[in-house]
């Protein structure tokens, strides 16, 4: 397999590359500021909503109950809203990486190729802009992530249409791939990156089984 890495189709490589990284890294920086002050504040006025609640119903005031109730729907919308845009950066920026290696593999054009990426980058900025806005501003904007999702999945089917239309060998796909991670720094942070996400996966298995572990318990 010929490719060329001086070729101006890198161009649309680097622009997956950079948006990729620069997503996982914002959704990794919203993470520590969702936990630090969105959900430990969000999950302190939860308590005190609920406690209110209990004293307003001894009380009878329907009309304090039902305050606290939309303070706690509040609150949960907050903690939702910023859990999907984290969540989905993150995706996207895997997605967008995982992009830029098949994108050398696709018979695309090199001007397909550079409208492919900006679709990707544009689409996945207007999803995480829109579901913020749908909240901090007008729901609305709601519809302005469903055309950043509808960007980058138009991009996904292109990517696909293009390695389907290549019609190479397995043998030509694995010699590219072998030539990506020929170097010693490729192969090692592909094995931590491995490593990094079987934890991730153990982990969250554990986690899960300790609080089904914990409900059952608590209600038998």
């Amino acid at each position: 397999m010929n490719i060329d890495n001086r070729s101006p189709s890198i161009a649309a490589e680097r622009i997956l590359v950079l948006s990729g990284v620069s997503y996982i890294f914002l959704a990794m920086v919203l993470g520590v500021l969702f936990a630090f002050v969105v959900s430990h504040v969000a999950n302190s006025g939860m308590k005190e909503a609920w406690t209110g609640i209990m004293v307003a119903v001894s009380l009878g005031d329907s009309a304090m109950v039902r305050e606290h109730f939309a303070a706690i729907a509040d609150l949960s919308a907050m903690r939702g809203r910023i859990m999907n845009s984290h969540s989905h950066l993150g995706a996207s920026g895997l997605l967008a990486l995982l992009l830029a290696v098949l994108l050398p593999l696709t018979r695309l054009s090199m001007n397909i190729k550079r409208l492919l990426a900006w679709s990707v980058f544009s689409g996945v900025i207007l999803q995480f802009a829109g579901v913020l806005c749908a909240y901090y501003f007008d729901f609305r904007a709601i519809y302005m992530a469903d055309l950043g999702a509808a960007m980058l999945f138009v991009g996904v089917v292109v990517v696909l249409y293009g390695l389907v239309r290549r019609g190479d060998g397995a043998a030509d796909v694995a010699a590219y791939i072998q030539s990506r991670i020929s170097s010693v720094s490729s192969r090692l942070l592909l094995k931590a990156g491995v490593i990094l996400l079987l934890f991730g996966m153990l982990l969250g298995m554990y986690l899960a089984w300790l609080i089904v572990a914990g409900e059952e318990t608590q209600s038998l």
